[in-house]
């Protein structure tokens, strides 16, 4: 990250709790996973998966997602956040919204206490989306990472409603479509509309920026934008109205885009003049490169037959999506961006004058590295227990993914409480 970008940067004490918060949530994640191994052995409609799930994509991944964009979006649109008072409200409402939503899930209590959790959560990204909104209202310069950034917060508004939808529907039964298609339509709409098209505006500015990419061209990137959006926009007409050729064509565009956007961070990785990469560069290309799997499992389920096995594989689609993918990519943008939080915290007033300790000294390497070795295990060994429908295996996977949010969450305390020492 360049330092003159940072001038605009929020306080660390704003954007440091959006990491914690979703460490723990990891954390709390991975646990009820280990020690509650068939909920990903059967039907993706149930308690504790839904409670997880939301636990796990709100939790930790928008969490995380919205802390993080605090910090990038004056790197990547060199602008100042409008309000941290607002980013505050945000993340108590927020927060508050996640907890009672669990609560509620893992209960399948859809009448006060989801209705409070619904409220909450509407609030606070209501918030975030003003927040954002008012930051770049004076920045003219309209760059296709800022159309990544600002139509992925507009999805993740949508999501939100879909969602509110989705759990009033399940008491009342006020509309037409099943509950099934609700959650498919709520699901993939967060997942493309706000997490993969996140993912596309920040990794096509800091994936340039951090393997030292300059020369690469980033016009095909406008047509990735476009046919996602085209793409999402068209499968939820065919979800709510059953064509599934609509839905085919959907699913090419959004492939399209996909593939547009692999080819870039292969051409970026490509021509890198930065040779040796971190752990964290490490991790986040094969995040990316794990985009291949759900696909893969995706077409498995549109051609098999058996209702059994298909139910299997929706919970793998899922799963090898928000953890093997999206979660991934996560744990690596944490090293990326929170150390150096801290560090420009304890250090801003004397670099350039004493020598300082670098970002990643802040954090144990060793720790990170066995992150990454049973995350990686974890994530695998599950994939494999799910799929043979074995499910020791499956808890053998789920308790090296704890073992992963433990490391995690143990480097987090290790950055967020370093203080300065001059070297």
């Amino acid at each position: 990250m360049s330092l003159t970008s940072t001038q605009n940067a929020p306080t660390a004490e704003l954007v440091t709790p959006h990491f914690i918060l979703g460490g723990i949530s990891f954390l709390i994640v991975a646990f009820i996973l280990a020690v509650n191994p068939e909920m990903v052995m059967g039907h993706f409609f149930n308690a504790k998966l839904l409670a997880t799930t939301h636990l796990l994509v709100l939790g930790f991944v928008t969490m995380i997602c919205i802390g993080a964009l605090y910090q990038l979006i004056p790197v990547i649109l060199e602008v100042k956040l409008f309000s941290e008072k607002l980013g505050w409200l945000t993340l108590v409402t927020f927060s508050s919204g996640i907890a009672f939503l669990v609560y509620a899930f893992w209960n399948l209590n859809f009448s006060l206490i989801f209705h409070i959790a619904a409220g909450l959560i509407f609030v606070g990204i209501s918030i975030f989306k003003v927040n954002i909104l008012l930051t770049v209202t004076n920045k003219t310069q309209n760059t296709i990472e800022k159309k990544f950034i600002l139509t992925a917060i507009g999805w993740l508004f949508v999501t939100v409603i879909a969602g509110i939808i989705f759990g009033i529907n399940l008491s009342t039964s006020f509309l037409s479509i099943s509950h099934i298609e609700l959650l498919k339509l709520h699901a993939h709409i967060g997942i493309f509309g706000w997490f993969i098209q996140l993912i596309m505006g920040v990794g096509s500015k800091l994936f340039p920026m951090f393997l030292l990419s300059y020369e690469v061209n980033k016009n095909l990137l406008k047509t990735a934008y476009y046919s996602i959006n085209l793409g999402l926009l068209i499968a939820i007409m065919s979800l709510l109205f059953t064509n599934n050729n609509s839905f085919m064509l959907a699913l090419i565009l959004v492939l399209i885009a996909l593939v547009i956007f692999l080819r870039f961070i292969f051409q970026t990785y490509r021509k890198r003049a930065k040779k040796n990469l971190d752990i964290a560069m490490k991790k986040s290309i094969l995040a990316v490169s794990f985009i291949a799997i759900p696909f893969f499992i995706f077409m498995t389920v549109l051609v098999s037959s058996d209702s059994e096995f298909t139910i299997n594989l929706s919970v793998l689609y899922g799963f090898s999506l928000l953890i093997g993918v999206i979660s991934m990519l996560i744990l690596g943008l944490t090293y990326k961006t929170l150390p150096f939080i801290i560090w420009l915290k304890e250090y801003k007033n004397i670099i350039g004058k004493q020598k300082t300790p670098l970002p990643k000294d802040l954090y144990s390497a060793k720790i990170q590295s066995g992150q990454l070795i049973s995350f990686i295990l974890g994530f695998w060994i599950i994939i494999v227990g799910v799929f043979l429908f074995k499910i020791l295996i499956v808890q053998i996977g789920a308790f090296l993914l704890l073992i992963a949010s433990l490391l995690y969450s143990s480097n987090i305390l290790k950055i967020v409480t370093h203080k300065a020492k001059i070297l």
